[in-house]
């Protein structure tokens, strides 16, 4: 509605739910630059150089291989574009620890995709942090920008409610200023924006 391309793309079928909101977003202006597809992300590549932001929202860690997803990112993005992150920390200690529980070390699935009718491969939540982020992006020839990157969801998710969200926040940005210990190890979100060179 702001004039802007955007192509979603999700391997879950949200057709009917998507019919939905875009009966709602019709009422406040022309939603025909937006589409959205289910399909598997390595089966249908897009241009090359074809866009000028990839945004990766509970993404990442479900991409594998996850050298072959920033490949396809690095060609599909224009010079200079860039992937914005919203993903989980890898290096939360209690993330960390639910994880393991849940599924032990095995952080990499395969399993039959009923809609799709194939195997798929695929992250099972494989979190990782922003060293690793760091190493994984640079190989294919992106950086990491610095003061993009950004620790957020420090308490519990159960924890927010309309009435105290913005008090939360605020205490939010004082633990991640005193401690950059607690930023790294504590907080359960990690953002970030890689750039291509």
């Amino acid at each position: 509605m702001n004039g802007i391309n955007v192509n979603g793309t999700t391997i879950e079928n949200y057709a009917d739910l998507n019919k939905e909101r875009f009966r709602y977003w019709e009422k406040f202006g022309d939603i025909s630059l937006y589409t959205c597809s289910t399909e598997y992300f390595f089966d249908k590549l897009p241009d090359a150089e074809s866009y000028d932001i990839i945004l990766v929202q509970d993404t990442l860690h479900h991409l594998e291989p996850i050298n072959q997803a920033l490949e396809i990112f690095y060609t599909t993005l224009k010079h200079k574009g860039k992937v914005v992150s919203i993903e989980q920390n890898g290096d939360c200690l209690i993330s960390k620890l639910q994880q393991f529980r849940r599924r032990g070390n095995r952080k990499i699935i395969n399993y039959y995709d009923d809609e799709l009718k194939k195997n798929i491969m695929m992250g099972d939540e494989n979190f990782r942090g922003v060293k690793e982020w760091t190493g994984l992006f640079n190989e294919v020839g992106f950086f990491i920008e610095e003061k993009s990157i950004d620790y957020i969801r420090y308490f519990l998710p159960f924890s927010y409610n309309e009435k105290n969200a913005e008090k939360l926040l605020e205490k939010e940005l004082i633990i991640k200023k005193r401690s950059s210990l607690i930023r790294k190890y504590f907080f359960f979100g990690l953002n970030f924006m890689a750039i291509k060179r």
